[in-house]
């Protein structure tokens, strides 16, 4: 069991990282490096527990902004699994309509984004997913 959560959570991963990536490979963003559109409270959890993703194993940190600030992908599959085939990851286009539920960044990206960017306001802010450039 805890082999099959173990790939899951590896292919589960894959696709979480490649639909975030797509959004900012998408030619029709490369012109200005897009953002994410995050419900305030979400970010000001992330910024209050930055420190525990920051302390992630991998470079790349998934952040499942609704479950913040667990950090622990296979606890965070589980929360998001319907059926134990499937991983219920987001796939739309977050806006102000449907904020972000997922968002990634390096670890590099999370230092840049704790040193330039404002505590949290309210309702939904707008956070560049490239917050060095």
């Amino acid at each position: 069991m805890r082999a099959q959560l173990s790939a899951l959570l590896r292919k589960a991963t894959a696709a979480a990282i490649a639909l975030t990536a797509g959004y900012t490979t998408n030619a029709a963003l490369a012109q200005a490096a897009p953002d994410w559109n995050i419900k305030a409270e979400h970010y000001a959890c992330l910024m209050e527990n930055i420190d525990a993703y920051l302390n992630s194993a991998n470079d790349k940190v998934v952040i499942f902004l609704q479950h913040c600030p667990e950090t622990d992908l296979v606890k965070l599959f589980s929360l998001n699994t319907k059926n134990s085939l499937a991983v219920n990851v987001e796939t739309v286009k977050d806006s102000e309509e449907q904020p972000a539920a997922v968002v990634t960044f390096t670890k590099k990206q999370l230092h840049c984004l704790r040193s330039k960017f404002p505590p949290a306001d309210q309702g939904i802010m707008k956070i560049p997913q490239r917050p060095c450039d």
